[in-house]
């Protein structure tokens, strides 16, 4: 997975180096300056953030909202990301040594589906399995998606790579009109049900 894990100190590169171990693509953010290139320009599955870190890249307004930084984090968050993309609160996992101020401090309707996890010592055990939920649930969505495409000259999946495809039914048929097509969407649909049986 793509990780963009926003924070600060010996946690965070401990973070970053768990996950890295693990196999996940990790962009490593100091500030929202940061944080906000990998959002834009990155394909973010998943992000991992700390509520308290220097307000630097946040506008006036967010600042103030930030509470001298004591909620940073958050602010961004809710800003930057939820606002156009509310699927991602399923996505996120906010850590903090001091979670109840988040939770004091933030509407408790606005933290559901965020994955909030208390900051105790240095590990990051917690946090890691919280990942691992995200990510069967990334995988589980991927499971069930099919993409179909005509056979032509050109393949326009050559572009993607089977790390990108891995999990999804793709099914090519030869011509406009492929009789078996239906066939075949059935059959991935049937195996897409038989999935979602298994994991219930």
């Amino acid at each position: 997975m793509n990780i963009l894990v926003i924070g600060k100190g010996a946690y965070t590169l401990l973070m970053r180096d768990t996950l890295k171990s693990q196999g996940h693509n990790v962009f490593l953010a100091f500030n929202f300056y940061d944080a906000m290139h990998y959002w834009e320009n990155e394909k973010i599955d998943c992000i991992i953030s700390c509520v308290m870190i220097a307000a630097d890249g946040l506008t006036e307004k967010e600042r103030k909202e930030s509470k001298n930084s004591e909620l940073a984090g958050w602010v961004w968050l809710k800003r930057r990301v939820f606002r156009e993309y509310p699927e991602m609160k399923k996505r996120t996992i906010i850590y903090s040594a001091v979670l109840e101020h988040l939770k004091k401090s933030v509407p408790e309707a606005e933290l559901v589906d965020i994955c909030l996890v208390e900051r105790i010592g240095g590990g990051a055990d917690e946090t890691i399995k919280a990942l691992a939920l995200i990510r069967a649930e990334l995988e589980a969505m991927r499971n069930r998606v099919i993409l179909y495409q005509a056979q032509i000259a050109r393949n326009p999946l050559e572009d993607i790579t089977e790390q990108e495809l891995r999990g999804i039914h793709v099914i090519t048929h030869r011509r406009a009109r492929d009789s078996g097509l239906p066939n075949k969407v059935i059959t991935a649909l049937c195996q897409i049900e038989a999935s979602l049986e298994r994991n219930s």
